[in-house]
């Protein structure tokens, strides 16, 4: 029997109340105006992508390459928090240098072209001690996170030095700071909101956009009206919530219009009976978020491991619940500093409800606490590639959602369907992806589009939605001069060819989908290449033309050629782990794709920089010019291996390693508190000794990893007596530690402690604890050297 599925796009919208023209700004090139609904950048509709990187967790002379990191995963705009307890640990003595030095940071964003989202507090959160308060500020008496005048003496001289630190780099300064968030997670005081956004003004703090967090109890969190916009999240699990039982089924794999989470934050956030709602004033405002998960923290008692499509999948379904700004809390890992006074990661110490690792703030976010690239890197990328190129058509198109939904988060049958159109073409969501419990395969699948003019059904024949599969489809949608009713691929990007006057579109193979394209009409005579695989169809009255049977590769593109504008348009479908593994950017001032399979890229002034860990690589680029040229040395090769298709190989001089430990004598330290063992029993802590050999030129590395696979409770790695590292126990995970950015050591201490069958602690694999009540071992060890080599075009005349 065919699953039909309904969705009305009936064009009726809620009125919206509240102008929001108070917010924006103009410089010298960019305008940016904050519409109902989404962003305009100069006048056209904007859809970004922002990621959050804490500078202040992060070495300082690695910012750039991460920065840029972050640039080509797709990323236009990098939040950061500024940590007051980082900044004035000591009452008065204020500290803006080495990986404190926030006016660096965002002069790095803006060499880049990157904008940025100032999170100024006062009071952060991010896992930080006393959220970020200082704790001499705690000491004072005051009335904290209100309108106490003693307090909010405190917060102008913080938000006076913050401005002090940016001068010069505000957006009406043709710098970079797009955007300001008050507090975090205030949800009950939205008077004081006002009054800190009268003092960031009074201090010369400023932005186009002013935000809050609008998570909360009942329909969120309260905000003033017109002065802010809220912004929201989801995560893929919750370690702070204080139990350690199998959560149910996360309402953020679900397409919906709400977006109030109250899952987020409710370890401090009152819970409340009432069923969750959004307070409708929120949809006067744009569905931006803040805090999608690219990941999640472990805290003490609750150790998620986050598989990548828990990430992908959430983006997709927030995308096709009518987001208009995706960001992201972390994408980018980091580390918590050890401060002179203390150590500084939130902890039941100081009266918050979670234990977290003094040092490791990896996040299991794409990019690791070193830099390490993850596959949700490349997923969310796929994402960010289509946003770029066509959230301006995106952006405007309202959310509509079936007439058949999920009737609870239990409902692991009914589908997961939206659709985002503007009334005549858009894009239909589909989500069969669930962190737990997995659902099944949906056979005989149809939507049905019912837009004011006709219905569309998608597509023509019934499809099986796999398992773990979430995707979106086009429809009604241009390919210049031709229009694809649908396509079961998914849209990546779009270029322009020079050479040949090629308009370039570029599409991925959907998982368990057959590839096929049907355009409006009877265009046969304009297939130059795949006419075999097209047929001419009549259906309720109109003439299609599908292409099925699609090749994948850049060199198997179908071919259009349209014989008035005499312009070609070329398709290229690429399967997934190509998909994953391209980019688009610009070589030459001309646009490209670069499909790189064994490794990793940025690009930066023509010159692309690979890295990664196999010894040799290639990559493809395309569209290749005649007069693209590169410098050459004896470990590069380049060769056409199709029509305008570069391939270019390279090696690199491979390094050979090897670890060895061994257990010794255990010497009690003062971060064994952290250990949550009892030094003094026998067998609860084991201390190893690691030494390591290499061969081969280990400076030209960009990276060595060492990596250790072990099982245990808590795991401390020291080098010269210092703290360099930690972590907790998983069973996914491995402990990594960079020796590059400790200028490779002789050797490392690690510290462990024994993991009970006991203890009160959620795993989702449970170690095999064999005939023992406790284990501590380290099972293998390992380095990994990360190559790296800079390939340079040429520049032409």
């Amino acid at each position: 029997m065919i699953m039909h599925i309904v969705v009305n796009v009936d064009m009726t919208c809620p009125q919206k109340k509240i102008s929001l023209l108070s917010f924006g700004g103009k410089n010298s090139s960019i305008e940016i105006l904050v519409t109902n609904k989404y962003l305009l950048k100069n006048k056209i509709p904007w859809l970004p992508t922002m990621g959050e990187f804490h500078f202040s967790r992060y070495p300082e002379d690695l910012w750039e390459k991460e920065i840029l990191k972050i640039k080509f995963g797709g990323i236009q705009i990098i939040a950061t928090y500024l940590f007051w307890i980082y900044h004035e640990e000591i009452e008065g003595e204020f500290e803006w240098s080495g990986n404190k030095n926030v006016r660096k940071f965002v002069e790095l964003c803006k060499k880049h072209d990157m904008f940025v989202f100032l999170r100024v507090g006062p009071w952060a959160h991010g896992e930080c001690r006393n959220g970020g308060f200082p704790d001499w500020l705690l000491q004072k008496g005051c009335n904290l996170r209100t309108d106490d005048p003693m307090y909010l003496e405190y917060v102008e001289r913080w938000y006076r030095e913050i401005a002090k630190q940016v001068d010069g780099l505000y957006f009406d300064q043709d710098g970079p700071i797009i955007g300001i968030q008050l507090e975090n997670e205030l949800y009950n005081n939205k008077e004081h909101i006002v009054t800190l956004k009268k003092i960031a003004n009074k201090v010369g703090l400023r932005a186009p956009i002013y935000t809050v967090t609008g998570w909360g109890p009942k329909g969120g969190a309260e905000f003033p009206e017109g002065e802010v916009v809220p912004v929201f999240g989801g995560y893929p699990e919750a370690p702070w919530e204080q139990h350690t039982k199998e959560l149910p089924p996360n309402p953020n794999f679900f397409f919906t219009r709400l977006r109030n989470d109250a899952g987020i934050g409710n370890d401090l956030i009152p819970s409340s009976n009432d069923a969750l709602s959004d307070d409708q004033e929120v949809y006067n405002y744009p569905f931006w978020t803040c805090e999608l998960g690219g990941g999640i923290q472990k805290t003490y008692h609750r150790r998620p491991y986050i598989n990548p499509d828990d990430v992908g999948a959430i983006a997709l379904v927030k995308l096709g619940s009518g987001c208009t700004l995706l960001g992201y809390y972390m994408y980018h890992g980091g580390r918590h500093a050890i401060g002179k006074l203390s150590t500084l990661q939130e902890s039941k110490d100081t009266g918050y409800p979670n234990d977290y690792p003094v040092i490791s703030y990896d996040f299991q976010a794409p990019l690791g606490e070193f830099g390490e690239v993850r596959r949700h890197y490349h997923i969310l990328r796929n994402l960010h590639m289509f946003v770029e190129d066509f959230g301006d058509i995106l952006a405007p198109m309202e959310i509509y959602l079936p007439e058949l939904v999920p009737a609870n988060r239990f409902d692991t049958t009914t589908p997961r369907v939206a659709v985002r159109s503007n009334g005549k073409s858009g894009f239909v969501f589909f989500n069969n992806y669930q962190r737990n419990p997995k659902l099944s395969d949906i056979e005989k699948l149809q939507v049905k589009i019912q837009l004011p003019e006709k219905a569309l059904t998608v597509p023509f024949q019934p499809f099986t939605l796999e398992r773990d599969a979430y995707f979106f489809l086009p429809f009604n949608f241009d390919v210049g001069s031709f229009k694809i009713v649908y396509a079961t691929a998914q849209p990546l990007c779009k270029l322009y060819n020079e050479k040949d006057e090629e308009l370039i579109y570029v599409f991925k193979k959907c998982k368990g989908l057959e590839v096929e394209y049907v355009f409006e009409g009877d265009i046969t005579e304009n297939i130059v290449s795949h006419k075999e695989f097209s047929e001419v169809c009549n259906i309720e009255g109109s003439s299609y033309t599908r292409i099925s049977n699609v090749q994948l590769g850049v060199e198997k593109s179908i071919l259009l050629k349209h014989k008035e504008s005499d312009k070609n348009v070329k398709i290229i479908t690429l399967d997934q782990m190509h998909a994953e593994k391209t980019w688009k950017l610009k070589i030459n001032n001309r646009e490209r794709i670069l499909i790189c399979p064994t490794h990793n890229i940025f690009v930066e002034d023509d010159t692309v920089h690979v890295f990664g860990e196999n010894p040799e690589g290639y990559f493809y680029l395309y569209p290749a010019y005649e007069d693209d040229k590169i410098e050459f040395d004896e470990n590069l090769r380049a060769e056409m291996v199709a029509e305008n298709l570069y391939r270019i190989s390279f090696w690199f001089e491979e390094i050979t390693t090897d670890v060895k430990w061994y257990e010794e004598e255990f010497v009690k330290n003062e971060f064994d508190r952290f250990l949550y063992a009892d030094v003094n029993g026998k067998g609860n802590i084991k201390q190893f000794k690691l030494r390591y050999k290499i061969w081969g030129n280990k400076e030209d590395l960009d990276d060595l990893l060492l990596e250790v696979e072990y099982v245990g409770d808590v795991i401390q790695a020291f080098v010269d007596n210092k703290l360099v590292n930690d972590d907790f126990y998983d069973g996914f995970n491995r402990f990594h530690l960079s020796l590059k950015e400790l200028n490779f050591p002789e050797e490392i201490i690690i510290k462990m402690s024994a993991i009970s069958k006991f203890h009160d602690i959620y795993l989702q694999k449970v170690p095999d604890y064999k005939d023992n009540d406790r284990v501590a071992v380290i099972k293998s060890a390992k380095l990994i050297p990360v190559y790296k080599r800079e390939i340079k075009f040429i520049k032409r005349r």
